[in-house]
């Protein structure tokens, strides 16, 4: 239930974003009006929105296919160990909204002094739920795209992702903020770890 909410918002508010530009604007990190302005909110508000259709339906269906997967196991945990939902819905979504603020950070501390520089997009959100599943499930079989698929165990998909961001970031040639993903992932993991120890719900 949640996972389809947050796909309904992010996708609602990404539309809107991509016809009115002061909306975007708004909405997006901007790290400059954060630190000067005191624009804490921009943490939140630009996981919401996205850049174009690509960035936006990538990021949907990754979301999709692995948010769905962590909330009905936190869910389940939950409701074996409380007799409620309630305590599951909450790791996903602290896990969710972390993994996107901390996954701004490394922009907050090296760009709040530029004034032309915006980043937005829930990646660094789905990046720490995919690596709370890589930690949960690390022989999950996963795919890896490169031109083909290439199937994988998630370990080793989770070393992969990381050196590429890592790599990537370096390079700074595209239009991606890598540091994103690796800030998201490490709370991802970070979470699984501090939390969930023996994989299970110690609340």
């Amino acid at each position: 239930m949640i996972t389809y909410i947050l796909i309904a918002i992010i996708g609602l508010l990404s539309y809107q974003a991509f016809s009115d530009q002061n909306l975007k604007y708004k909405l997006s990190f901007h790290p400059y009006s954060v630190y000067h302005n005191n624009e804490y909110s921009r943490f939140i508000t630009s996981i919401f929105v996205h850049g174009d259709w690509t960035h936006l339906l990538l990021n949907l269906f990754v979301l999709y296919g692995f948010g769905l997967s962590m909330e009905n196991e936190f869910k389940i945990m939950s409701i074996e160990k409380y007799n409620t939902e309630v305590y599951g819905y909450l790791h996903y979504l602290a896990i969710f909204f972390l993994s996107g603020i901390c996954g701004d950070l490394p922009d907050y501390f090296s760009k709040r002094n530029t004034q032309h520089y915006l980043s937005l997009g829930a990646s660094g959100a789905i990046s720490g739920l995919l690596f709370a599943f890589i930690m949960l499930h690390p022989t999950a079989k996963m795919i890896l795209f490169i031109g083909i698929p290439i199937p994988m165990v998630a370990w080793l998909y989770g070393i992969v992702y990381v050196a590429f961001s890592i790599y990537a970031a370096q390079k700074n040639q595209d239009n991606i903020n890598h540091l994103a993903h690796l800030g998201g992932a490490t709370i991802g993991i970070l979470y699984v770890l501090l939390i969930f120890p023996g994989n299970k719900l110690p609340i």
